[in-house]
Parts: C-alpha cells; structure tokens; sequence
C-alpha cells in the first residue's frame, strides 16, 4: 500500500499522501526525524500499532468483528486503496 499512495515515488508520504488515513498528530507521532513525512519503515511501524490495536486478544490475526471495530476500520485505512 506504501507505493500506492506515493504517487511521486519519493519513498515517503506526506501529509497530502496521507489524508483520510493518518491525522497530522498520528503523523507527527509516528515521524521521529521530524521531517514532516514517513518513510516505509515509519509507515509500517505505524501499520503495526493499529494491528496490534485492533487484535485485542493478540492471536496475531484479525477476524471480522475485529475487523469492524473502531480499531479495526483504522487499520483498514493503512492498508487497503
């Protein structure tokens, strides 16, 4: 999803990149260089935490009720078009 959403294929997002998936707090969070975009590991680290928070009981799969939990729909924003 990472190169889907980099049109200009400059290996990072940025916030315009981001809209509708990341607020401009979640990706301040998730930028420690602070340069104001996430780079692949960034935005996979960032992919992970909303994994792990829609996986309640951490059996390292998301079934469809975790799916359609208010976690789970802020997963879906990361990782599907």
């Amino acid at each position: 999803m990472f190169k889907e959403i980099n049109p200009d294929n400059d290996g990072t997002l940025d916030a315009k990149e981001l809209e509708g998936r990341l607020t401009e707090a979640e990706i301040k969070a998730a930028d420690p260089d602070n340069d104001g975009t996430l780079d692949e590991k960034e935005y996979l680290a960032v992919v992970k935490k909303k994994f792990d928070a829609a996986n309640p009981d951490n059996d390292d799969t998301i079934d469809l009720k975790e799916l359609e939990s208010p976690a789970g729909q802020e997963l879906l924003k990361l990782i599907y078009k």
